[in-house]
């Protein structure tokens, strides 16, 4: 695209980099993307001492990229923000928060299978989507990410999923996934605590059956054993019974 092809220029020519510079805050979509993928290239290559400069000109430029561009704008982004966290953290969260939706989707979505990601802004763009559309799959993309930095955020949220009674599954599979490598105890104590309050008179065995029984190492051992542990317990008695049906057949 012309955009590598600039970005090859302005690697060589002062020329090439002034016009990418200056088409960055474009109110031409085209050409500020061109500019955009070229400095974003020049951001992931340049030496160190350029750096400061570029980054100086990406603060002054994110308030005027356009909607259509907002996902490179967020990519570059994230590279100032690996490489300066103070600094680009309050930035990168400003951008979500004031574009909204369409930021948080996009934030959420670039960095899911990152090592680094900035767990605040996760969380803001979780907040954002719950506001906006309850039911995005991103919500739980981000959970999952969350869940061993701040399981208490994860924790909340899905307890007002069940005492809303309005999911059919708690969690989807990616959350479900980071919360079994992690650590299931805490969602189990959660949904037993749920239980004893009677929030979960239905579908109980069904968020048992997600924690107790991964489809990768099918095993119902855990779950018996658990039906066991609460037998004498009056408020679990349903869930156990139904458990128990699901267990023997």
């Amino acid at each position: 695209s012309s955009g590598i092809i600039l970005s090859m220029l302005a690697n060589q020519m002062k020329e090439a980099e002034n016009f990418m510079i200056e088409n960055l805050g474009s109110k031409d979509n085209t050409l500020q993307k061109c500019s955009l993928i070229a400095f974003r290239w020049s951001l992931f290559h340049s030496p160190d001492q350029k750096m400061e400069n570029y980054f100086g000109i990406l603060k002054k430029i994110t308030p005027v990229v356009s909607k259509d561009n907002m996902s490179l704008l967020i990519q570059c982004l994230l590279i100032a923000w690996k490489d300066n966290k103070e600094e680009f953290e309050p930035i990168l969260e400003s951008e979500i928060i004031n574009r909204g939706q369409d930021a948080a989707t996009t934030y959420i979505g670039l960095v899911q299978y990152r090592k680094e990601k900035s767990i605040i802004v996760l969380q803001r763009g979780v907040e954002i989507l719950e506001s906006k559309i309850q039911d995005s799959e991103y919500i739980d993309i981000g959970l999952a990410d969350i869940f061993e930095t701040d399981p208490d955020f994860v924790l909340e949220r899905l307890k007002k999923r069940i005492q809303d009674g309005q999911v059919v599954r708690l969690m989807n599979n990616d959350l479900l996934r980071h919360i079994r490598k992690a650590d299931i105890n805490p969602i189990l104590r959660l949904v037993e605590s749920q239980i004893d309050e009677g929030y979960i008179p239905y579908l109980g065995e069904g968020i048992l059956e997600d924690l107790f029984v991964p489809h990768d190492e099918p095993s119902l051992e855990k779950w018996a054993n658990w039906c066991e542990k609460w037998v004498n317990d009056e408020r679990k008695k349903s869930i156990i019974l139904s458990s128990l049906g699901i267990i023997l057949t």
